[in-house]
């Protein structure tokens, strides 16, 4: 009810990117029920009903005419013609490379314009954008090493395109790092072979509860947006998120929802796989660890009770359903991993979470100013990931203290 008075409420101005948009789809022989209007992160644009829909009705279409397409792998009389390929020239890197000359004007009249509609380099917050000082301050050693090893994969192939590591932080990011993280979180899947950038389409917001799913027909050579549910009028249309941890949800899409993420996964252990590449003296007893939560007010064979913290911690930890442990060697098992996840957390961590949370609120009443603002969208993301790993080291603390009273 509340989401449905806040879209009741929405103002509904038409607004100059709305009025490009209905433009722009006449253009490309598109259609669609929905306009453009204020939404969040990341660009602050969001694709609204302007009708109510019923389920499974199509409120989208863009032929792939108007769409920007790269194969998975280069055709084999292409290959022949370029020579020697780079494994790292993946079809993501070409379809960037697409993506910028569309955006110079390169292409057609129509991508020049539909351009403007994309956020810019100022509104995205994907790590492989930023200078190196900046991405000291996502206070996670993996997801900078990851995202400087996307930096130099760009400047392996096109030097000539990318600001070198120690360059001004004002050279950060070039237009071809712009692309790539364009490609990286807004390309659909066309077909089994083939990836695009879809005009519109790509303008789709992502949500846990999505209202909407696309298709793809290689038979009309058409992207359709298709309701999965009853949508009211003005009400936001928003697609799957998928189940990614925080650390490639912020690597795709410079972004993380507050409040915790189920799918979530602790540093240093190997998430779903962990209970089977852990050795056995690490594993820990799924009963015990259940009884243990209990202790705490929580019940682990009910995950919808749990925070989402708690989901993610229970997802990452290596459970076993038959342990051989003691309940001292599991305690010291459970000990161990504590202590490997305080140790990342004091390596990472140069604030605490109580101090972050602090300095985004002030940023969001205006009491300080960012010195960037995709700097906001960072200190959320460490505010996520120390929540996380705080759950992690009170639910373990306790079940050692458990075990050890047996």
């Amino acid at each position: 009810m509340a989401v449905e008075l806040v879209n009741q409420n929405r103002e509904k101005m038409i607004n100059p990117a709305n009025q490009m948009f209905q433009s722009l789809m006449v253009d490309a022989g598109a259609t669609a029920k929905l306009e453009l209007d204020k939404a969040g992160p990341p660009s602050g644009l969001g694709l609204y009903a302007t009708e109510a829909l019923k389920e499974g009705e199509v409120i989208l279409t863009v032929p792939l005419e108007h769409c920007i397409v790269e194969p998975r792998e280069l055709p084999p009389h292409v290959a022949r013609q370029a020579g020697r390929v780079p494994d790292s020239f993946t079809w993501d890197v070409r379809l960037a490379v697409k993506v910028l000359e569309a955006s110079l004007g390169r292409w057609s009249r129509f991508w020049s314009e539909y351009g403007k509609l994309l956020p810019s380099p100022g509104e995205m917050a994907q790590p492989l954008l930023m200078h190196k000082n900046t991405l000291a301050e996502l206070q996670d050693t993996s997801a900078v090493l990851k995202a400087q090893a996307q930096q130099q994969r760009l400047r392996s192939l096109f030097p000539e395109l990318m600001p070198a590591e120690d360059a001004d932080p004002t050279k950060y990011p070039s237009q071809l790092q712009w692309t790539f993280a364009l490609v990286r979180s807004r390309a659909f899947t066309a077909g089994d072979n083939h990836y695009a950038m879809v005009p519109f389409l790509e303008l789709v917001r992502l949500s846990r509860a999505p209202n909407t799913d696309f298709e793809f027909s290689s038979k009309d050579k058409c992207f359709y947006l298709k309701t999965v549910r009853k949508v009211n009028k003005s009400e936001e249309v928003m697609l799957p998120m998928g189940a990614l941890d925080n650390q490639k949800m912020f690597a795709r899409f410079g972004w993380v929802e507050p409040g915790g993420n189920p799918f979530d996964s602790l540093p240093g252990i190997a998430g779903k796989e962990a209970s089977r590449t852990t050795p056995p003296n690490m594993r820990l007893s799924r009963k015990r660890l259940w009884e243990s939560l209990k202790a705490q007010g929580m019940d682990g064979s009910e995950p919808g009770t749990l925070s989402p913290y708690a989901q993610a911690v229970l997802q990452s930890l290596p459970l076993t359903e038959a342990s051989s442990l003691s309940a001292a060697e599991e305690a010291k098992a459970a000990s161990q991993i504590r202590m490997a996840l305080q140790e990342a957390q004091q390596i990472d961590c140069k604030t605490s979470v109580e101090e972050d949370v602090r300095r985004v609120q002030q940023i969001k009443n205006g009491q300080v100013q960012a010195p960037d603002p995709r700097l906001t969208a960072f200190l959320l993301y460490r505010v996520e990931r120390k929540m996380l790993l705080n759950t992690a080291i009170s639910m373990l603390s306790n079940h050692e203290q458990m075990l050890l009273r047996k």
